[in-house]
Order: C-alpha cells, then sequence, then structure tokens
C-alpha cells in the first residue's frame, strides 16, 4: 500500500515522499536492499518477485512540479555545471535547444533530397508536446519526399523545461502519450476523422493531407526508459519498441522487453519472440581499453547524469555503457541479444557528457569504421519475414540494424 512519509534533502528541505511497492506485480520490497544508484534518500529498488526496478520514496508529483522544477532549479544548476566545467555546460546548452527548436523534419527532407538509400528516422518526436496532426501531415509529407524511407520513434521527453514552453503538463506525460498517439493513429488510417478528447480542439469531418505513401503509414517505434504503459502502448498497436538501454541495469531492460513481447502476442501480432524490438548503446573507445577509460573517466566523473553516483566501473558492470576497445564494444553489443532475445534495431550514442566536438567526431569515426560493419555481417535471424505479418499496417519488417544516432 502507498503511504507518505516526510524526508530532508539537500536542496530542497524537508518534501514529501511516496513509499511504494512494486508498480508491475505490486509486491512490498522493504526486505530489498537499496540499490547502488540509490542517491541520499531516492531508494531505488529491484523487485524479488519480477525484477522490476523502480524508485522507492519518490517525490510526489506536486513537489516535484512546485519545488524541484528545473524552471526553479535551472539557474542554479547551470552555474555549478559551467564552474566545474565550462565545456560540458555549453555541450549541455546546445544539445537542449537542438533536440526542443531546431526543425528536425525540414532537415529529414533536406537529406531525403540528397540521399536515395539512407533511412530517415528520429531518435525522438515527443508525441507529448507535439500537435498529432502536425506530427501525422509532417511526415507523410517527408515520407512522399523520401519514397517511403522514413519511421518515428515516438518519445515523451524527460526535461522539464519543455512542456510548459507548449502549454502542457510533465505530471500528465503518460496520459498525453496515450491520447496524442491514438488520435495519430488513426490520422494515418482514416480519411476523415471525428475526434475529441482531453488535450487538444475537437476534430469535425477532419483529413489529414497528404495521406501517407500508397496508403501505409510511417514504421512507428515506441520509446521507453521505465514506463510500462509505453511498452503497452506499444504492443496494443504492433509497433516496434525502443528501450533506452543506457542509464538502467540489465535486468530492468529484460523485464520491460518481455511485458512487450507478451502483450504483443497477446493483441495477436505474432508470436512473443518476433516482436520488434530496438536497444540504445553507449560507448566511447580507443584502440586500448586502458586509454579509453583514462580519457573518458572525467567526463564521466562530471556528467550531470553520473557524476556524483556509482563509480565508472560499477557503472560499465551494471548498466550498458562501454568504455574500452572497438572489440570489446562489439562484444558487449552481441551480448545483449542474451538479455532480450533477438532484436531488430541497435542505435550508438556518441554525444553525451560534454564531449568535445573533435572527440565526438572521432567516436563516429571508429564506430563507422570499426564496429557497424562487424556488426552488420552478422546472419539475419528471419524475423523479417515473420515479424508483423499479420498487420497489414507494417510499412516494413526492420531487419537487424545498426545505426549511429
Amino acid at each position: 500500500m502507498d503511504a507518505f512519509a516526510t524526508v530532508e534533502t539537500e536542496h530542497f528541505g524537508t518534501i514529501p515522499v511516496r513509499h511504494r511497492d512494486c508498480p508491475l506485480c505490486g509486491r512490498n520490497n522493504d526486505d530489498v536492499p537499496r540499490n547502488a544508484y540509490s542517491h541520499g534518500p531516492w531508494a531505488i529498488r529491484i523487485c524479488k518477485g519480477c525484477s522490476f526496478v523502480y524508485i522507492d520514496n519518490a517525490p510526489h508529483y506536486a513537489v516535484q512540479f512546485e519545488t524541484m522544477a528545473w524552471e526553479r532549479t535551472t539557474k542554479v544548476e547551470e552555474q555549478r555545471r559551467a564552474e566545474i566545467r565550462p565545456i560540458s555546460y555549453k555541450a549541455s546548452k546546445r544539445t537542449r535547444f537542438r533536440m526542443h527548436v531546431l526543425p528536425k523534419r525540414t532537415m529529414l527532407g533536406y537529406i531525403a533530397a540528397k540521399t536515395e538509400r539512407l533511412i530517415l528516422s528520429t531518435s525522438t518526436t515527443l508525441i507529448t508536446t507535439n500537435d498529432p496532426v502536425k506530427i501525422a501531415e509532417d511526415y507523410a509529407m517527408l515520407q512522399h519526399l523520401a519514397g517511403g524511407r522514413v519511421d518515428l520513434m515516438m518519445g515523451r521527453g524527460n526535461m522539464g523545461p519543455v512542456y510548459p514552453w507548449f502549454g502542457q503538463d510533465i505530471r500528465m506525460g503518460i496520459p498525453l502519450a496515450i491520447e496524442n498517439y491514438a488520435l495519430l493513429h488513426r490520422l494515418w488510417r482514416e480519411d476523415v476523422v471525428d475526434w475529441t478528447g482531453k488535450f487538444r480542439t475537437p476534430l469535425t469531418g477532419f483529413t489529414s493531407t497528404p495521406r501517407p505513401l500508397d496508403g501505409v503509414p510511417p514504421f512507428v517505434w515506441q520509446g521507453s526508459i521505465r514506463s510500462p504503459e509505453i511498452a503497452e502502448q506499444a504492443a496494443y498497436y504492433g509497433d516496434g519498441f525502443f528501450h533506452n538501454n543506457i542509464f538502467w541495469p540489465k535486468d530492468h531492460v529484460r523485464r520491460m522487453v518481455e511485458l512487450y513481447r507478451r502483450r504483443f502476442e497477446h493483441y495477436g501480432h505474432g508470436p512473443a519472440d518476433q516482436a520488434i524490438v530496438g536497444l540504445g548503446g553507449q560507448v566511447f573507445m580507443r584502440a586500448n581499453s586502458q586509454d579509453a577509460i583514462k580519457e573518458y573517466r572525467p567526463y564521466f566523473d562530471h556528467a550531470p547524469v553520473y557524476g556524483g553516483g556509482p563509480s565508472l566501473e560499477d557503472y560499465m558492470d551494471q548498466t550498458p555503457l562501454t568504455v574500452g576497445s572497438p572489440q570489446q564494444v562489439i562484444d558487449r553489443t552481441l551480448a545483449f541479444r542474451d538479455v532480450v532475445g533477438d532484436y531488430q534495431r541497435q542505435l550508438f550514442i556518441a554525444d553525451h557528457a560534454g564531449l568535445p566536438l573533435k572527440t565526438v567526431l572521432e567516436q563516429m569515426d571508429i564506430l563507422g569504421e570499426q564496429v557497424v560493419p562487424v556488426l552488420r555481417q552478422i546472419p539475419g535471424t528471419g524475423h523479417a519475414d515473420h515479424a508483423g505479418a499479420e498487420n497489414d499496417d507494417f510499412q516494413f519488417n526492420p531487419p537487424w540494424r545498426i545505426e549511429l544516432t
């Protein structure tokens, strides 16, 4: 049973927190030790019953919004980062600007005009703060420009300032994702839509234009780190499920993917082992592992996400972060299949923790020249002939694919 208590925090004083049982199976895990990633009063537990990873003693949503919101703490945090490491501070600000302001669809249209074989995708299209009508029309147009070489990765976004920029509330992230995608799904499949919801103005006799290329909507990946609701949503529609696979232990990733696979089969889209899964990967490479660890450690220790938590070695042991040689990255990536089974898409992140541009470009060269070609030689598993066979809406069944993002 959930209950409230109060805790003392370093920056926010006394705040109410919610003691939680496992959100997935309901087990009380007070007998489970705090995970190594726990910090101060924030206890991370791995459920003994189902292995789901969740935050115990989490701040109440009202406190997160009123006291701990990014808008209220961002100036202090940015100053702290600037004093610790100016490069990280500047890269962080540029990254936030790039993610939420620059016109991705315009850029993808330009790339479509300059290429013939590349599949154009998005690492995150925010279904929560973008209008489903605009997404439907913009990406259908991109389909026509690119000859169908388009898919989308849907996500909710976890940065506090973004939601109020577009008149939304981060506390409604899950309901927004569910309602907005339900509308988007209909706009691509129904010529005339009548619709009423909670988060946007109603539609009466509305037709989204242009219509999807050849009547087939773009393939959609539903991306998530920790929300079972998104895994359920992906399974319900027969979409691909992409797990971030960066910040969490492998047992958590396994449980999320297993949930998606079970529900994918439950909804009649095909056998669980043929569900369409994608994973992320976080890497830093040099010719030998000693040099890679030595160079990357200062970035890790001062990164906003990792700094002050577990050591680099513990983080590499407990999460998919791989810092080492190209061969170590290849071996670690291939081992992901031991955790989640066969899967269809692998993305890598090379721009993180405030790495300088020169270093990021070097990492992309190593990935493109020494890692990706080897992984692409891995024989296919036959998924493309089976996955989604009973769902006429599939544009294509993505094969095992290695990509840079």
